[in-house]
């Protein structure tokens, strides 16, 4: 008798909540939002333009965001800050255990099939811990200027941790690359 594996569990937008936390420091607009994504999170977590207006849309009408005036060049730009109401949906999710979310990896995919071509394949794996060395440097770098420009915040510990996982990550590519490289040298090569 076979058993079937459990279904996964259903997928929910992180962007509401993702919104939430970037609105903590202050109000801001899509676009402020946008980057302030690109510089924190956006080193392992990405939200589109199509995915923040649509989200902070739906979080003005359940009331966890409201906008407030600006002045100035960008007063036709609405701008967003987080609620009371928002304060408590996102400490909610922060208390969830996250959900589990499969990995899609076009280099272990390829990997899996580098008897077709293992020369190509063995190219994909150098060119993998190259960059995996250079995010993992530029990750380095961006902790000091965090630790330096950011000093006395209450939530650097936190950021630094995201980074370390970021860079242990990068050390840990780096390293399987070089192991994974030596063991496609004596891959048998397939005919086509």
């Amino acid at each position: 008798m076979k058993v079937k594996p459990d279904p996964p569990p259903a997928r929910r937008s992180r962007t509401p909540y993702v919104l939430l936390g970037m609105l903590l420091p202050g109000p801001a607009n899509g676009y402020e939002l946008k980057r302030r994504i690109e510089t924190s999170v956006g080193h392992f977590w990405q939200e589109s333009f199509g995915q923040l207006y649509p989200a902070l849309a739906l979080l003005e009408r359940q009331g966890l965001v409201r906008q407030v005036a600006q002045e100035g060049a960008r007063a036709k730009a609405r701008r967003f800050a987080i609620t009371p109401a928002g304060r408590k949906a996102l400490a909610s999710w922060v208390m969830t255990p996250p959900t589990p979310q499969p990995e899609r990896n076009e280099l272990l995919l390829k990997v899996f099939f580098a008897q077709v071509h293992p020369d190509a394949v063995n190219a994909h794996v150098l060119a993998a811990a190259q960059q995996a060395r250079l995010y993992g440097a530029q990750l380095g770098a961006l902790r000091e200027q965090m630790m330096a420009g950011l000093d006395g915040q209450p939530g650097l510990p936190a950021w630094l941790a995201t980074l370390d996982y970021g860079a242990a990550a990068m050390d840990a590519l780096a390293a399987w690359c070089e192991r994974t490289q030596k063991a496609l040298k004596d891959l048998p090569r397939q005919r086509l």
